[in-house]
């Protein structure tokens, strides 16, 4: 039977296959994980944001400089925004008036963190009561939109946060330990994978360790 050799602080292959498998497996779990609770809170996010009115000093979040009309876009007048689930959910309000007092206004909600993984937006533009412009048509739900840099990022990210603290780091603890271990056998002649005493032996009669582990 070969062994694996351990006798160093590095990984064994076994232990390089199971931090390569927990990292992947992590990576997909969260990668729905991510998805789902996303696309769950967005859902519900229109009836349940309170928006609080701020002045206009920042430019919005997506304010729109060509809407599908053609003509730029007013500076935006008033903002509305409002931060949820320690700022992973943020919709943004906006309105501004041009110089023939059409009325333009915005509404984003996005969600996820450190990146947006969706985001709906709704576009309106009104003068004198009538509807100039309006995205989605009135009275229709604004689509959502996924957001690559999210989707695949997010998941990314959080799962090496908890591959190097849940995977990694032990892994490496254990393997420091095992090179102690085996240094302190190696030094009083014994094999390092049993502690068998094989003296000048090129290989352990018990389990079959070369004696060059011990080095």
């Amino acid at each position: 039977m070969i062994q694996e050799r351990a006798s160093s602080w590095d990984f064994t292959p076994s232990e390089v296959r199971y931090l390569f498998r927990f990292f992947v497996w992590t990576f997909i779990v969260l990668l729905f994980v991510n998805a789902i609770v996303c696309r769950f809170i967005i859902g519900f996010a229109g009836q349940s944001l309170v928006h609080t009115t701020t002045n206009g000093m920042s430019y919005p979040y997506s304010w729109p400089a060509l809407p599908p009309r053609g003509d730029k876009w007013p500076e935006p007048e008033r903002i509305a925004v409002y931060s949820g689930l320690e700022e992973f959910l943020e919709s943004t309000y906006a309105v501004g008036w041009d110089s023939n007092y059409a009325r333009y206004v915005m509404n984003v909600v996005h969600i996820g963190k450190p990146f947006n993984t969706i985001e709906t937006k709704e576009t309106l533009v009104t003068k004198n009561g009538e509807v100039l412009h309006a995205n989605p048509p009135v009275g229709a739900e604004p689509q959502m939109r996924w957001k690559i840099f999210g989707v695949i990022l997010n998941p990314f990210i959080y799962s090496f946060v908890i591959w190097a603290f849940c995977g990694l780091f032990p892994v490496r603890v254990i393997a420091l330990n095992r090179y102690s271990r085996y240094r302190r056998l190696a030094a009083d002649a014994l094999c390092p994978k049993c502690g068998y005493d094989i003296l000048d032996l090129p290989i352990c009669p018990e389990c079959g360790t070369p004696a060059e582990d011990q080095s």
